[in-house]
């Protein structure tokens, strides 16, 4: 594939006559030229397919939640986090079947109810 052709870009850049211009596909940036000694470039990608959630992960974070609000005795979170948690809490427990996710639901706000703000 030739190398794209120079063209300013939404900020008004408009790259030097003697700049790499290169695709991303043979190697180079995003920005069209390869800094020397570079060897990571600002290509984004895509997760790979190991790195998915399953029923087991969203079980360990939510196992994780729980277990910093039972040792508690005050509230473990500042406000955005425990808004956080709050959104959050019921869509993780919907992976979790056979009523596992209710009751670990269940547990996580008697807790959040129980703990005093900080």
């Amino acid at each position: 594939m030739p190398a794209s052709p120079v063209i300013n870009d939404l900020f008004g850049h408009v790259p030097q006559d003697n700049a790499a211009q290169t695709d991303i596909e043979d190697g180079g940036s995003v920005f069209g030229e390869r800094l020397a000694g570079e060897e990571h470039y600002l290509v984004p990608t895509a997760d790979p397919p190991g790195n998915r959630h399953t029923a087991e992960t969203i079980r360990e974070q939510v196992m994780k939640i729980i277990a910093c609000v039972r040792e508690a005795d005050t509230m473990p979170f500042q406000p955005d986090e425990l808004r956080n948690h709050n959104v959050w809490m019921p869509y993780y427990c919907e992976w979790l079947k056979n009523g596992e996710g209710d009751a670990l639901l269940s547990e996580y706000r008697k807790h959040i109810e129980r703990l005093p703000a900080a």
